[in-house]
């Protein structure tokens, strides 16, 4: 295994920060893992984006507590634990 969990992560993160193409603010590091076998690093990651819908007009004040008018987002990255290239990008629903 050449590539170390650190490396992985920033690998992960610069992959999600250049395809989001500037929309995603605030990525944070949620989980990770190696795979069974030792060949990807399982790298999920959570940044928050502008919601596409328009934002309703109902007071939350709890919402607004975050970030109101965006959305957290997860995915779940697989980053080759020899190379460091992220495979694939996967949706992550939390619960």
């Amino acid at each position: 295994m050449a590539v170390k969990a650190k490396e992985a992560v920033k690998k992960a993160s610069e992959y999600f920060v250049d395809l989001m193409d500037g929309q995603a603010s605030g990525v944070l590091l949620e989980e990770l893992s190696l795979s069974r076998d030792q060949h990807d690093w399982e790298v999920t990651l959570s940044a928050w984006i502008p919601e596409r819908k328009p934002p309703s007009t109902a007071v939350n004040p709890i919402g607004e507590l975050f970030r109101s008018g965006h959305a957290k987002i997860y995915r779940l990255f697989q980053v080759d634990s020899e190379t460091g290239e992220v495979k694939s990008m996967k949706m992550r629903k939390v619960e």
